[in-house]
């Protein structure tokens, strides 16, 4: 990135996903520094979802966008599953009633970050850990943007 700050926010909102996030840490390895990152949520160019986390203000989040980010930013091992899958591939044939289930998979030791639990994706987030999933047996889903 660039090392005038002003070009680094442009850029980073040029490049910017609707619907994900950014997270401190792959900021930190993309040349912008904490400092800086407290500098752009003072100006209102982002905003704070918890800590590590920041969206670009007034930008709507979807779990999906925040999985995206795990997946990209975080190399997490995050994954939809079970019906959350099938909808995602447009295999659900009926009309959900109340708030939407979203299942997500991941190894055992995987946690998902306090913004993500804490924050309301308007859908109940079921979190499973399990051992079934091999390195690379999923690797056909991590998310894509523009898919």
């Amino acid at each position: 990135m660039s090392t005038n700050p002003k070009q680094k926010i442009t850029q980073l909102l040029n490049q910017h996903r609707p619907g994900t996030l950014y997270l401190a840490g792959w900021l930190e390895r993309n040349g912008v520094p904490r400092e800086l990152q407290h500098s752009y949520l003072r100006s209102g160019w982002l905003e704070s979802l918890g800590a590590g986390a920041f969206r670009r203000t007034g930008d709507e989040l979807s779990w999906l966008g925040a999985i995206a980010t795990l997946q990209s930013q975080a190399e997490a091992r995050i994954y939809p599953g079970a019906l959350t899958a099938l909808t995602l591939q447009g295999y659900a044939h009926y009309a959900r009633l109340g708030k939407q289930r979203v299942y997500l998979f991941s190894p055992p030791r995987t946690t998902l970050p306090a913004w993500f639990r804490n924050y309301d994706w308007g859908a109940l987030i079921r979190h499973t850990k399990t051992s079934l999933l091999r390195s690379g047996l999923l690797s056909e889903l991590v998310f894509s943007p523009g898919r």
